[in-house]
């Protein structure tokens, strides 16, 4: 089994800064309402829906991952929150530009792996790993 894992650090920052200032924000307004009211209960419900998005790092939507294992390419990426897995004989070309990476299958499906947030770096691991994984 072959794997690429990448991380994106700027997504991860963002995300903490905006999670950690919608916490505050719940957390102010549980304070401000009386349990009595429904705004409070709908405020309790958001922060432990952001805690379980913070420990989870939103269902690990910042990980993208790329795995090879027994001729199966399975693609996790941050724009897709189910793990889209191809037969790697499937696969016919590759092709890249600066936005995303387009793998063209047998039937003339098309899958774009979007690689503008990445780093230079990151993007070369990429490509050269479905280069790789493929033979093309």
């Amino acid at each position: 089994m072959k794997q690429l894992v990448l991380r994106n650090e700027g997504q991860e920052i963002v995300y903490k800064i905006f999670g950690t200032l919608v916490g505050i924000s719940a957390v102010l307004q549980l304070f401000l309402n009386s349990p009595r009211s429904w705004l409070f209960w709908i405020n309790a419900l958001l922060v432990i829906m952001l805690v379980v998005l913070i420990i989870t790092r939103g269902f690990g939507t910042n990980v993208n991952s790329l795995k090879y294992d027994d001729n199966t390419l399975s693609i996790r990426w941050y724009n897709r929150l189910r793990i889209k897995r191809i037969n790697v004989n499937d696969i016919v070309g590759i092709a890249s530009d600066n936005n995303c990476i387009r793998i063209k299958l047998n039937n003339d499906k098309v899958i774009r792996i979007p690689i503008k947030m990445l780093e230079v770096k990151d993007q070369r691991d990429v490509l050269n790993f479905l280069k790789e994984i493929t033979g093309l």
